[in-house]
């Protein structure tokens, strides 16, 4: 502890030992305690890693041209969530080296353009491969000995087709009534049908089969919630809040979901394809205003999917996710009733 006098107008006075016994006590005090109200504050440096993206393969071209190249760059991986900055890194020669940084406001939008933009072809020279930059630092830390991973013990998966196991095959359909949201799904025979799972608030709308039974899926605030197995235990999720339609792919690979709710303040868009098994979200667009439902006509197979914009034509291939050529087609008068 420092004593001061203050006595008529004296300089304090400061006795050695007790100026001593300070500044071992801040010698001893580190970071955390000083600084500690910054220090809360610093972004972490696992969670701004993780927002960052490198994109490869883009146009090497000199610095008269950057200023355009940047912002064809910048609106197409815009679509996938706020630009809080961006890097595109020249070699001696004012040239660019054919790659370039992005840095976006969190890790869920880098992992959007990451699933969106890595395959998208530019142009015929130029197609683009995305990766994290927390990859290439897990690569440049991997160890130069290697070591046998140990086995994970083995989790069998949720028979999604155990009703196909019925001796008697009874079919299964679902009811939602009451109040409280109850939903019962009830196996239904040639003369007689029964419950074989009932809950109440199961869902906040209502449900719906895929179209090979594999599941069922419920509708919350929330998002979606995907059901299977005998047991109908959780199998997976959709966070995308206000879900109002949603549709499987015939094949059931994928998902559909249209929300007038927009994923984010800074992300408008609000219809989203999202693959079944692991519910990541695929491809998303931004629909101000639906027109019919469901907007997506699909291929039986889940190979291709369409719509229709005025009088355009697009076809989009999976799992891309790509428009198809490239290019809308281009058809005068072109009814809706096809995708109905």
């Amino acid at each position: 502890m420092v004593a001061l006098c203050l006595d008529d107008g004296e300089m304090p006075t400061f006795h050695e030992d007790d100026v001593r016994e300070a500044q071992k006590l801040v010698e001893d005090m580190d970071d955390s305690v000083l600084i500690s109200d910054i220090l809360d504050k610093r972004p972490r440096a696992n969670e701004t890693i993780e927002n960052v993206v490198i994109v490869d393969n883009i146009p090497v071209t000199d610095s008269s041209k950057l200023v355009k190249l940047t912002n064809v760059l910048l609106k197409i991986f815009s679509k996938c969530g706020k630009v809080d900055s961006h890097h595109i890194p020249l070699d001696e020669n004012n040239k660019t080296k054919g790659f370039m940084f992005i840095v976006y406001k969190n890790g869920q939008e880098a992992t959007n353009a990451i699933s969106s933009c890595n395959g998208y072809k530019l142009d015929k020279n130029h197609c683009f491969a995305v990766n994290r930059l927390s990859d290439f630092e897990h690569c440049m830390s991997i160890p130069e000995k290697w070591e046998e991973p140990k086995p994970e013990p083995y989790k069998p998966q949720v028979n999604l087709k155990s009703w196909l196991c019925d001796p008697e095959c009874f079919d299964q359909f679902a009811i939602v009534h009451g109040k409280n949201r109850n939903t019962a799904v009830h196996a239904c025979g040639p003369n007689q049908s029964f419950p074989v799972q009932q809950r109440e608030f199961w869902t906040e709308s209502h449900v719906k089969f895929s179209p090979k039974g594999s599941y069922l899926a419920t509708c919350h605030k929330q998002g979606i919630a995907l059901w299977g197995g005998p047991d109908f235990s959780k199998v997976g999720r959709f966070n995308h809040h206000n879900v109002t339609y949603f549709q499987f792919s015939p094949c059931e690979r994928y998902f559909v979901t249209y929300s007038k709710t927009s994923l984010s303040p800074e992300d408008p868009q609000n219809l989203i394809i999202w693959e079944t098994r692991s519910c990541l979200n695929k491809r998303a667009f931004s629909l101000p205003v639906l027109n019919y439902w469901p907007y997506f006509k699909w291929s039986h197979d889940g190979q291709y999917f369409a719509t229709i914009t005025g009088d355009n034509l697009s076809i989009y291939s999976t799992p891309s996710m790509k428009l198809l050529d490239n290019k809308k087609i281009s058809v005068q008068n072109i009814s809706t009733s096809i995708i109905l």
